[in-house]
């Protein structure tokens, strides 16, 4: 299946139908998630007080566990439905050292497993662990896509690629990921690495879904070895849940999750995860002592994604209600409202405007009269911003930071690729606008990534 074809296919309103496992679809009085709501509305786009109605999940920074909404239910059914012939007990990792590690989801296989409080995910593991994974369960399977020291660029890489070989291996209906801590020294500096980190997990995502495999993709956790590397962690997080949010496919925030642990769960080398230890390491214990360690948390948060996508895959479950739609048009006149920090995946070439073609105001002369998407936000106090955005092949989307005023006369910065700057309290514009090179419109698909700074 093309990328363009699939991204429709995952993302388009696909219509009432009966579930082929139960026929039925229930909204669940409350969430499964432990905590997995965050205590504001900071969805990086705009609310409106308009009734919700049936539109793509918005997936907000905090959320431990992403929204499994009708419409993200019904895209999980469809691509499932896609790939028939899978195991539905079956599981693929897909990671670096933090996924091989030997408390990471091995334990679940043992008899050291103490659910706690969660004693409702005992269906979920039961159905897993009856899973055969070339010769063992999901959870204890050493994976040929999940290596130490390894990156995004590895798991695609090589004819099979690693990827390629797990998938053949164990014909897997779904696939937890996790990518970012090693992604992040791939380059000079975080920032130049960060997009080469972006394109390979979106490559990623959508070579699973184009084999009809449910991804579940985890954010990196914290990191204590190097106040640089942690302050880049947000940034990277953010484009992990931007292509969560983009392909509507479930997404566990491992680093909230592990910021409320203290020393943010981590062992001693301060980017590798901690495990509780009494007389033996006992990582699936999921009790509140087992909780204040790295492992025990993702292991909880893990098991917990894979309840959520099972029963919303095989019993046609819609876990979560839908929120406030986007708003605004992404046009001049009627922009897309975000707030910061902000992550949003679209395609220029999706009926978009182009009413700007040279941004004159910060003295650019290049030919950006390719079809653009506008975006507004206010700032309410000086904060410094960073916006970056990413795609792919032979597409050129660049960013326009403008002030209050829609033209290219009100152009403040602009960069093929990343903005940071100190903004004073206002309203501001972004405007992300496909380049022209030749008389060729290079519009299509990108990622941007939209947050401020602490200081």
């Amino acid at each position: 299946m093309q990328r363009s074809l699939l991204v429709s296919f995952v993302l388009t309103t696909l219509g009432a139908c009966g579930d082929p496992w139960t026929g039925t679809r229930t909204l669940p009085a409350d969430d499964t998630g432990l905590d997995s709501h965050a205590p504001d509305d900071s969805a990086g786009t705009g609310d409106t007080d308009e009734p919700p109605t049936d539109h793509p999940a918005r997936y907000r920074p905090g959320e431990l566990q992403s929204p499994i909404t009708p419409w993200v239910q019904r895209g999980l059914h469809e691509l499932a439905a896609a790939g028939s012939g899978l195991d539905s007990q079956v599981f693929m990792k897909v990671g670096d050292s933090i996924t091989v590690d030997g408390n990471a989801l091995h334990c679940f296989a043992g008899s050291a497993v103490e659910l706690g409080a969660r004693d409702d995910l005992q269906p979920s593991l039961d159905h897993f662990l009856a899973g055969t994974a070339a010769g063992s369960t999901p959870f204890d399977r050493d994976s040929e896509a999940a290596a130490v020291g390894m990156s995004a660029t590895w798991a695609i890489s090589g004819d099979p690629s690693p990827m390629d070989q797990e998938l053949d291996a164990l014909n897997p209906a779904f696939a937890v990921v996790q990518y970012g801590t090693n992604d992040m020294h791939l380059g000079t500096t975080s920032l130049s690495a960060i997009y080469g980190f972006g394109s390979n997990l979106l490559d990623l995502i959508d070579a699973l879904l184009g084999r009809g495999v449910v991804p579940v993709l985890i954010t990196i956790p914290p990191r204590l070895d190097s106040a640089d590397a942690d302050a880049w962690v947000p940034t990277y997080n953010a484009v992990i849940r931007g292509i969560a949010q983009g392909r509507q496919i479930p997404l566990v925030d491992l680093e909230a999750g592990l910021r409320a642990v203290d020393g943010y769960g981590l062992s001693g080398d301060g980017v590798h995860l901690d495990a509780f230890y009494d007389g033996g390491y006992r990582a699936c214990d999921l009790g509140a002592e087992g909780l204040e360690h790295g492992n025990n948390t993702r292991n909880l948060l893990i098991l917990d994604a894979l309840d959520r996508v099972r029963r919303a895959v095989l019993h046609g479950e819609v876990l979560d209600e839908a929120g406030p739609a986007q708003q605004g048009e992404g046009t001049a006149g009627e922009p897309f409202e975000i707030s910061l920090p902000a992550t949003d995946l679209r395609d220029t070439q999706d009926g978009f405007s182009s009413s700007i073609d040279v941004y004159d105001g910060c003295g650019a002369s290049q030919d950006e009269s390719g079809p653009e998407v506008v975006y507004r936000f206010e700032i309410s106090e000086r904060a410094t911003i960073r916006a970056i955005v990413f795609d792919r092949g032979d597409v050129d989307i660049d960013l326009h930071l403008l002030g209050d005023g829609v033209s290219g006369a009100d152009c403040l910065l602009r960069d093929d690729s990343n903005i940071e700057t100190t903004l004073s309290p206002g309203t501001y514009h972004l405007v992300l606008d496909s380049y022209v090179s030749s008389g060729e419109v290079l519009s299509g698909e990108y990622l941007l990534v939209l947050q401020t700074l602490e200081d």
